[in-house]
């Protein structure tokens, strides 16, 4: 399977090539955007996993940790100190 990723001014497009199908995301804030953009990657085809399963993958928008509103990563460890 083969993808193509081009920014553009307002978002990201994505080619897949084997299906042909052209996913156009535009929205004005980037993080979000490519967040949602990972998720829809992950949903078509990543691996298939449940709520049951050993591991997951999940795709989480969260504060720098120099931010003020940053309070942790409970999943990683890291907190603030």
């Amino acid at each position: 399977m083969k993808f193509e990723i081009k920014s553009a001014t307002n978002g990201f497009i994505l080619k897949c090539e084997d299906d042909g199908e052209l996913y156009v995301h535009q929205e004005s804030d980037e993080v979000e955007v490519f967040a949602d953009f990972l998720r829809l990657l992950c949903d078509a085809y990543g691996p298939i996993d449940g709520r049951y399963e050993a591991q997951r993958i999940h795709i989480l928008v969260r504060p720098g940790d120099k931010h003020p509103d940053f309070n942790g990563c409970p999943e990683c460890g890291e907190h603030r100190g």
